[in-house]
C-alpha cells in the first residue's frame, strides 16, 4: 500500500478517539485513548501498543496475546515472568486464568507501570510484583525458576533487539523449570532465520511457533525434547479454550513445529 494511503487509513482509524491521558519520559510519550468500548495505549506513534476491552479487561483483544496465552494449554502455569508490561494484557489474562499464580512483571519504563495501574486495571495483589528494570539485566541476575517466561519487548516502532541476543535467550532458558516454556512475540517467522534456529537450538529441545492472522509470530520454546506430536498439541490447545476468557480454536490450527 502506498505510504499516503497507509497514513490516511491509519489516520481514519483514530477517528472518534477520546484522549484519556499522556505522559512523557526519557523514551518518549505514552498516550492513552478510548475508542468505543476499548482503551488503547500507544508509544510515540500511531500504532497500538496495547488494547483493552473496558467491559472485559481480562479477555485479550489482540490475537498475539491470545497466542501467547495458548502456552498455558501446553503446560499449566505455576509461576510466570512477564518481560514487557505495555497495557498489561498478559498479566490481566494470567491472573484471571488463576489468581494464585505467582507473577513477576518487568517493565523498563516506570511511567508505563504507573499508567497501566491507573488506566488499565492491572491487578494489585500480593502474588504479583512489578519491577521498573531493564529486562536483560533482570534476567541475567535472576535466580528464580519459572514455569513460563513471556517476552514481549517492543519499542514504538519495532521489536527490541534484546530478543535476538544469544545471552538473553541463554538466560531465559536458565530461568525456566525443566518443563517450562519461553513464549516470545517475534517480529518475523522463525523459519526465515537459520541463525535464530541455531541460537534457540543451543538451549531448547522443542521449538514451536504460531503465526496469527495479523502476521505476528509467537515462538514457544521448552528444554524438554519429550513433547507430544504437533497434531496432539493442536487438539490439546483447541479443547482447552474456556469460552469466557479466550478461544484458542482458530489459533490452535496455526500451531507449527519449528524443531
Amino acid at each position: 500500500m502506498p505510504f499516503e494511503k497507509l497514513f490516511s487509513a491509519l489516520s481514519l482509524s483514530h477517528k472518534d478517539e477520546i484522549k484519556v491521558a499522556s505522559e512523557r519520559d526519557r523514551y518518549g510519550t505514552i498516550f492513552v485513548v478510548d475508542k468505543r468500548n476499548y482503551r488503547i495505549m500507544r508509544f510515540d506513534s500511531i500504532f497500538e501498543q496495547s488494547k483493552m476491552n473496558r467491559n472485559h479487561p481480562e479477555v485479550p483483544v489482540h490475537n498475539y496475546i491470545k497466542a501467547m496465552m495458548m502456552s498455558t494449554a501446553l503446560e499449566k502455569p505455576q509461576s510466570a515472568l512477564i518481560l514487557g508490561l505495555g497495557g498489561g494484557s498478559l498479566v490481566r489474562a494470567l491472573h484471571a486464568c488463576d489468581s494464585d499464580i505467582r507473577i513477576d512483571v518487568v517493565e523498563l519504563r516506570k511511567k508505563v507501570i504507573t499508567i497501566a495501574r491507573k488506566h488499565f486495571f492491572i491487578p494489585d495483589v500480593n502474588n504479583i510484583a512489578y519491577f521498573a528494570q531493564d529486562a536483560g539485566s533482570f534476567i541475567e541476575k535472576n535466580k528464580i525458576k519459572y514455569s513460563h517466561i513471556f517476552s514481549d519487548l517492543y519499542s514504538a516502532e519495532d521489536m527490541v533487539s534484546l530478543q535476538k541476543m544469544g545471552d538473553f535467550i541463554k538466560n531465559c532458558a536458565a530461568s525456566l523449570m525443566p518443563d517450562g516454556w519461553l513464549v516470545m512475540n517475534y517480529h518475523i517467522s522463525p523459519i526465515r532465520s537459520p541463525s535464530l534456529l541455531a541460537l534457540f537450538s543451543d538451549y531448547f529441545g522443542t521449538l514451536l511457533y504460531c503465526t496469527t492472522p495479523s502476521g505476528n509470530v509467537v515462538i514457544y520454546a521448552t528444554q524438554s525434547a519429550k513433547v507430544a506430536e504437533t497434531e496432539v498439541l493442536r487438539k490439546q490447545c483447541y479443547s482447552a479454550s474456556p469460552s469466557s476468557l479466550y478461544d484458542f480454536r482458530l489459533l490452535s490450527t496455526k500451531l507449527s513445529r519449528w524443531v
